[in-house]
């Protein structure tokens, strides 16, 4: 997020009431906002009088060096609600997280009518998590990811240089689920997906992450749902796929 041109749309008169940002190994980039860029975001809420909902939910998720520090560790003033997710770091589909943020701000979603009638969320799903906690086998679940993930976040950045070297540029993640990778400005990755899915691998187009369709010339890649022998041979099908997608 440009923090410099979100002042120029909030000078021109743009009133949100709350600004959404994806800090730490964002999707679909992978890339994480500099604690500089987040005090200049939370002084911007301050002075304009917005929330910030920060989507923390790969902030666990790092591997060879801490995560940058979370939003809520700068927030002191009330601006910031920080959510994060299970599914994440436990099973899929658990659809059950957490918040963090200030007391007051807690007393706002707990107090709230849906929360006090219902008496909270997945009731089933909370119940067997807190178990898993206290037990410590999440803690355990944590580290055995990031090691899994790290590994294979490896096997796709050895793979993505044997076949693409200077074809494309991207940053190799320190964390989270994601490459981002960039093409030359006049390859449409939208276009290249039909070859890529006739060679038996797929991503997501960069225009996918876009309202104005932007970044047409970039594609999303995951390398948490394959095994690294897998994923080496993905990349492959995907280069076969992409000299095929050139001659035409």
């Amino acid at each position: 997020m440009q923090v410099s041109e979100l002042r120029k749309k909030l000078e021109s008169g743009l009133r949100p009431s709350f600004v959404y940002t994806i800090p730490t190994y964002q999707n679909p980039t992978g890339v994480c906002t500099s604690v500089g860029r987040k005090k200049e975001l939370i002084k911007l809420s301050e002075e304009f009088d917005f929330l910030i909902f920060a989507d923390e939910v790969y902030q666990l998720m790092n591997f060879d060096q801490l995560p940058p520090a979370p939003y809520m560790s700068l927030d002191h003033r009330d601006r910031v609600v920080s959510f994060g997710s299970f599914s994440k770091i436990l099973a899929p589909g658990l659809r059950t997280g957490w918040i963090h943020c200030s007391e007051g701000m807690v007393a706002k979603f707990s107090d709230a009518a849906v929360t006090f009638s219902g008496g909270g969320f997945n009731h089933f799903a909370s119940t067997l998590i807190k178990e898993v906690i206290d037990l410590g086998f999440l803690a355990e679940n944590i580290d055995a990811l990031k090691k899994e993930y790290s590994k294979r976040s490896e096997s796709m950045d050895f793979a993505l240089t044997k076949y693409f070297g200077d074809l494309i540029s991207y940053t190799v993640p320190r964390g989270g689920y994601y490459y981002w990778l960039d093409f030359d400005l006049e390859f449409d990755t939208q276009d290249f997906l039909p070859y890529a899915e006739l060679s038996g691998v797929s991503y997501r187009p960069g225009n996918a992450f876009s309202e104005s369709q932007r970044f047409g010339n970039c594609l999303r890649l995951t390398y948490t749902l394959f095994e690294s022998e897998q994923l080496q041979e993905g990349v492959k099908r995907l280069y076969s796929a992409y000299t095929k997608f050139r001659k035409c």
